[in-house]
């Protein structure tokens, strides 16, 4: 039994396998009619895929709307899904936008099997926008900025294999082994991936952006540009090893086959440890560990001379001349502001991506 002997939440005498949401089988979610609501959808299945759609008597009336993948906003955004299909490889995470204009009961359903209902009423207090926003590109970090266009040096292109109980053939031997090869803080790497259609690849600390293939799903889920960190199918990838340094695990996830060795890690050589000390050889790119706004100041100052002449007051004929100087100060900011390894500098403070600058980049660049 699912959850015996350690809680009272997941225990059921069924011997079939099933879905639960957030801890309920089959739960209610409550929508207001006319109204979009926003999931957030995480597939935690540790042994299949899934393909999510959303079903019933009268889904012409409703409209689902893809906004973000595995933590990451599409550009454009907000995408149609016409389809009302969603699909999930292990681990994989999306942001959806629903909304159905007319009353009823509609299905999310994976194959025939009903993972949840969908209640559309209008006496469901939910209230949200009624229509979503014209499609835009939103304003991105330097280490999420499109690469599709980079031109990526031969050195920094590898392939990675991905199967049941290795990665590159070799299984995971350990913390302490060597690590698989090393790339470098501050570049763009392309990657080719195999094998990730069985075995789903999941990298951490850096995302990466669909260059070609690995479009899985349905009609326009999957796009070249977009951004992940889990992947269910072969495909060309490219990232940016924009801010830390260290070890870095990547891994089928299918769980047992990590268990069995189809896991290894690669070593990002400068940057920030997790404290933001410098990693790596003393040659490779610095960590930048604080990177607040912080302008300096240019101060001009200004001299103005100022004649007076006034009649003397002893005589009628001389005058007395009186000179005045005075000085205006005025003072001109420029930025010092560096928002990551790149270097990037920022005009003010709203144009940094957070207050301490992780994210490395400027807003607009």
């Amino acid at each position: 039994r699912l959850g015996s002997s350690i809680d009272n939440l997941f225990q059921t005498s069924s011997t079939s396998s099933f879905y639960v949401v957030n801890g309920e089988y089959q739960p209610r979610i409550c929508f207001q009619t006319g109204y979009y609501r926003k999931l957030r959808i995480v597939h935690v299945n540790i042994a299949k895929d899934m393909t999510l759609t959303l079903s019933g008597s009268d889904t012409n009336n409703c409209n689902l709307y893809l906004l973000s993948k595995d933590g990451v906003t599409i550009s454009p955004v907000p995408r149609e899904i016409a389809s009302k299909s969603m699909y999930f490889t292990i681990a994989s995470r999306a942001d959806v936008a629903i909304m159905c204009s007319t009353n009823g009961e509609r299905e999310l359903k994976s194959g025939n099997t009903i993972i949840a209902y969908i209640d559309v009423n209008p006496l469901n207090d939910l209230p949200g926008p009624t229509s979503l926003s014209p499609q835009f590109n939103p304003i991105r970090p330097n280490y999420l900025s499109d690469l599709q266009s980079t031109n990526v040096p031969s050195s920094n292109t590898r392939t990675i294999r991905v199967n049941a109980r290795n990665i590159n053939g070799n299984a995971f031997a350990g913390e302490n082994a060597p690590p698989q090869f090393i790339i470098t803080a501050d570049q763009v790497y392309e990657w080719s991936i195999s094998g990730a259609t069985a075995h789903p690849f999941h990298v951490h600390v850096n995302h990466f952006q669909i260059i070609s293939g690995g479009n899985t799903g349905p009609t326009g889920w999957t796009l070249n540009g977009d951004w992940m960190d889990t992947l269910g199918s072969s495909a060309t990838v490219r990232f940016k090893t924009d801010r830390f340094g260290g070890k870095v695990i990547m891994h089928c996830h299918i769980l047992e086959h990590e268990d069995n060795g189809a896991m290894a890690f690669f070593e990002i050589d400068g940057g920030c440890d997790a404290n933001y000390n410098h990693y790596g050889t003393s040659s490779a790119p610095n960590c930048v560990s604080t990177c607040a706004f912080n302008p300096t100041t240019t101060t001009t100052t200004t001299t103005t001379t100022t004649t007076t002449t006034t009649p003397s007051p002893t005589t009628t004929t001389s005058t007395t001349t009186t000179t005045t100087t005075s000085s205006t100060t005025s003072s001109t900011t420029s930025s010092t502001n560096n928002c990551g390894l790149n270097g990037a500098s920022c005009s003010s403070n709203d144009q940094c991506c957070s207050n301490n600058c992780k994210n490395g980049g400027c807003r607009g660049n």
